[in-house]
């Protein structure tokens, strides 16, 4: 019994006995468990005779931007115990965002509570009645302030401190993440990628996962169109090492979304960089793939990953 996969998703096929070693044809890679039980066979390149697979859409209906898809925590506790546990944590999670934003932390995690956390700290002058009682013009506060959707008065506090601090990162890259909602700021972005395409690749997937950056949009504009590309600028810069399988596997899709046919074939109007395309999109699962066999490893479920001889081989 034979069966293919598409996209980030594989389903292994459970087989009895014995699994064969050789590549089922056109497959980029296979996933074999020690025990040679269970087997996935990985497409990446196109295969005309395989059945055409749906596409898992993430952009929105325009294909300019990713959908923001907001993470659900099931909490049982009534959301007054839920809020009175972030107050009491309000240093812990001012630090939290501090790394969160440093140039230097490559890896983007921050407890859960981080938006809601944000969202009383934007608040904490009217709370308190007290407008001098933090400091406003800092990018902790101008983050707190995009967790809060108030995106005009970030901009106003972020503008000055980037204008003062050139290589200021944080609001380097705060500014990125409103160039999502204006086309002017994407610059900013650039500049961001630039000075840690790892970091900043890994700020945008949070970014994209925990704030909605479309809320009341002023005008839109494509702006998946301008992002990846600009991934595609600096992917040789990039440690995808320290980029989850979760990220790589969104990228893939998104790329697979905009440059690539049912049949994931590059659309004609993109053929002079078909090429650049497909190994992307190719070393984008493959990362995704091989982190997720890495972390069932993790839970004590061994699996080979068996690669042919190929001349268009994706980037180690």
């Amino acid at each position: 019994m034979k069966k293919t996969f598409s996209m980030c998703a594989f389903l292994p096929a459970v087989l009895g006995g014995a699994v064969e070693t050789d590549m089922p044809p056109g497959a980029d890679m296979m996933i074999v468990s020690e025990d040679g039980k269970t087997r996935g066979a990985i497409y990446l390149a196109k295969e005309r005779s395989r059945p055409t697979a749906s596409k898992r859409k993430i952009l929105t209906d325009s294909g300019h931007y990713f959908k923001y898809p907001p993470a659900q925590i099931i909490d049982p506790r009534p959301v007054a115990d839920r809020l009175d546990g972030i107050c009491r944590s309000m240093e812990y999670y001012e630090k939290a965002v501090e790394q969160l934003l440093n140039r230097e932390t490559v890896v983007c995690n921050s407890p859960g509570g981080t938006r809601e956390w944000g969202v009383l700290y934007a608040n904490l002058p009217s709370l308190t009645g007290n407008k001098v009682f933090l400091d406003t013009n800092t990018v902790k506060y101008a983050f707190a302030l995009l967790c809060a959707r108030r995106y005009e008065q970030a901009e106003r506090i972020l503008l000055p401190l980037v204008e003062k601090n050139p290589d200021d990162y944080g609001a380097t890259i705060l500014l990125g993440w409103l160039s999502i909602r204006n086309e002017k700021y994407f610059p900013y972005l650039e500049k961001a990628f630039a000075a840690n395409p790892t970091k900043t690749l890994n700020m945008f997937e949070w970014q994209s996962q925990n704030l909605d950056m479309l809320y009341q949009m002023p005008q839109e504009w494509d702006f998946i169109g301008a992002y990846l590309p600009l991934v595609l600028r600096y992917w040789d810069g990039i440690d995808i090492e320290n980029v989850s399988s979760v990220a790589a596997g969104r990228l893939s899709d998104a790329v697979s979304e905009r440059y690539f046919d049912e049949k994931y074939d590059v659309l004609p109007e993109y053929q002079d960089q078909a090429g650049e395309w497909k190994k992307l999109r190719s070393a984008l699962m493959k990362h995704a793939i091989s982190s997720s066999a890495s972390m069932m490893r993790k839970e004590g479920k061994t699996f080979r990953v068996i690669y042919p001889a190929r001349e268009d081989t994706v980037r180690q």
